[in-house]
Order: C-alpha cells, then sequence, then structure tokens
C-alpha cells in the first residue's frame, strides 16, 4: 500500500475497525473524513483535516503510518465519558504508541493490565477504561447494534 492510498476514495470495501467499550476506532481516510463532514458532529475539525490533508507533506508520514482515530462512540454506561475524545487522534494505549490499526489491535489483545490509558494527541489528559468492563461492555453492545 503506498502512502497516499489513505487519500483515495476507496470503493466496495468493508472498513477495518477496532471496538473497546462501545469506541470505534478506524484509520484516516478519505472516506472517513468525507463521513466526518456529512454527520454534522464537527468536533475535532481542525486537527483531523489539518492531519489529513497534511499527513505527507508536512512529513507526519515519518513517524507512523497512518492516524487512527476514535471515529463513533455507541452509547454505553462504560464509555459515559469519552464524549470529549470523539473525533480525536489516538496516539498510545498504556504508553504503547499507535502508528496504525494493526497496533491497537496487537495492545488490546495482548493487555492485561486493569486500565487501559487512552493518550489522544494534543490532549493531556487521557481517556481511561476498565479493561474488563469494556470487553464484556463490547459483547452487550454487539448484540443491540448488529456487530455480530
Amino acid at each position: 500500500m503506498s502512502d497516499f492510498d489513505f487519500m483515495r476514495n476507496q470503493y466496495d470495501r468493508s472498513y477495518d475497525f477496532e471496538m473497546i467499550g462501545g469506541l470505534l476506532f478506524q484509520e484516516m481516510s478519505r472516506d472517513l473524513i468525507t463521513s466526518w463532514g456529512r454527520s454534522g458532529n464537527t468536533s475535532g475539525g481542525s486537527q483531523l483535516l489539518y492531519r489529513f490533508f497534511y499527513f505527507i507533506e508536512d512529513g507526519l508520514n515519518r513517524t507512523k503510518k497512518t492516524d487512527v482515530v476514535l471515529y463513533r462512540k455507541l452509547s454505553h454506561p462504560v464509555n459515559s465519558s469519552s464524549d470529549y475524545f470523539v473525533n480525536m487522534i489516538l496516539e498510545s494505549v498504556n504508553g504503547i504508541p499507535v502508528g496504525e490499526l494493526k497496533d491497537l489491535k496487537k495492545i488490546l489483545k495482548e493487555s492485561k493490565d486493569k486500565y487501559l490509558r487512552l493518550k489522544f494527541l494534543d490532549i493531556q489528559v487521557p481517556l481511561i477504561l476498565n479493561r474488563e468492563e469494556a470487553e464484556k461492555a463490547d459483547e452487550k453492545i454487539r448484540k443491540i447494534y448488529g456487530l455480530e
């Protein structure tokens, strides 16, 4: 995959995502930006747009393959304090950098920590999730939202 693939429209392709505690993470893409603009929820806008349009030009791709965005929140009590972080770029989980979606999947799969500390770019306060509660909530959320 080339550096520019994320800037192209992706037709007839399903979107890969990772969910923890009802929080859906996706890699930055033109389709994500297009959908984000249509949804009316423009929180995180300037950072999201800047990083999409200048990711290569400003050399942001030198340190990571792509940005991973907290794109949607499927409401559940376990994620009730996460609204502020929607549309923000995930930087690390428990201090481990996230350079692409497969990094996040690996971190979540291998984590044995009681809590997940999700650090977002340019935000000082992390989002903290109880890992076991988030995993249990995911089972219910998948059924409610038909993600099985």
